[in-house]
């Protein structure tokens, strides 16, 4: 029984002794570490703004020996050297990619390579995206349809990514068999009463995160009537004071304007006041 158990703890000791030799991927079997590079800051796939100055810097993660030749490729697989707006930097320990202004244009792959030791080449690619925010355009906070007419509420959003925009009216989704979407707006076939109110313009792009809205006020103008019993004639006596009297009715309230034949009232002859009286 001795011997049997001997026998038995012999043979889970040479089976833990062959477990504890298998090497783990980032050890080589002469007990140095995998040779590998890093890009930092971290991480796969970035999204950066346009227009703001950024880096990569490419250093070496692990391995004893030297890491020459290093070389940053860009979305076409061709070298960077330095042309345009992204250059090249060599530091002592790093090799560093830097973009002075990019544009949504620079987005894309960009690897950067190395020999170790001379002899083992390495890489390491990360996936950049440049995004113009959201800005708005042509987007004034209050506006205004008439009554009876064909219209737009205007808002114009733009962005890179483009922002998914959507429209909500007194905190409600617009009736899509009233109002049609645009590109610069919302269009209404014909005005009514009931377009009148908020309207909340929503911009978001889903790989920036970015959220960002606008509030429109929309007012229902009436077109300016006259009233019928304005009279199309009038007689003054020459040389006595006189007044002429129009009338109109519409929202807001009009303005009166006073033409002698052709030309505008002569204001120093003419005076004009509220409710349409022209005093001569």
């Amino acid at each position: 029984m001795v011997r049997a158990e001997c026998k038995s703890q012999e043979r889970h000791f040479r089976d833990s002794l062959k477990v504890a030799c298998v090497s783990p991927r980032t050890v080589s079997s002469h007990g140095e570490t995998q040779p590998s590079l890093v890009i930092n800051p971290m991480g796969e796939n970035k999204t950066e703004p346009a227009g703001t100055g950024f880096v990569l810097f490419c250093t070496k993660g692990a391995g004893e020996a030297d890491f020459t030749d290093y070389k940053w490729t860009g979305p076409n697989g061709q070298e960077i050297t330095g042309e345009r707006n992204i250059r090249v930097v060599s530091t002592g320990n790093s090799y560093i990619l830097s973009f002075d202004s990019p544009s949504p244009q620079d987005s894309g792959s960009y690897t950067c390579s190395a020999l170790y030791g001379s002899t083992i080449p390495l890489s390491v690619t990360v996936h950049i995206t440049f995004y113009h925010d959201i800005t708005w355009e042509d987007c004034p906070q209050s506006q205004h349809l008439i009554l009876g007419q064909p219209g737009k509420i205007r808002c114009r959003v733009r962005g890179n990514p483009v922002p998914l925009v959507s429209w909500l009216k007194d905190r409600e989704e617009l009736d899509p068999q009233r109002y049609e979407g645009k590109e610069d707006g919302i269009s209404v076939p014909v005005a009514q009463d009931i377009d009148r109110g908020t309207y909340v313009v929503s911009a978001m792009v889903s790989v920036t995160g970015k959220f960002q809205k606008r509030n429109i006020t929309v007012d229902v103008y009436t077109q300016p009537k006259i009233s019928p019993t304005v009279l199309d004639s009038s007689e003054l006596v020459e040389g006595s004071p006189g007044t002429l009297q129009c009338s109109a009715e519409g929202y807001p309230p009009p303005l009166y304007y006073w033409f002698d034949q052709v030309s505008t009232w002569d204001e120093e002859r003419l005076s004009c006041r509220q409710g349409g009286l022209l005093n001569t």
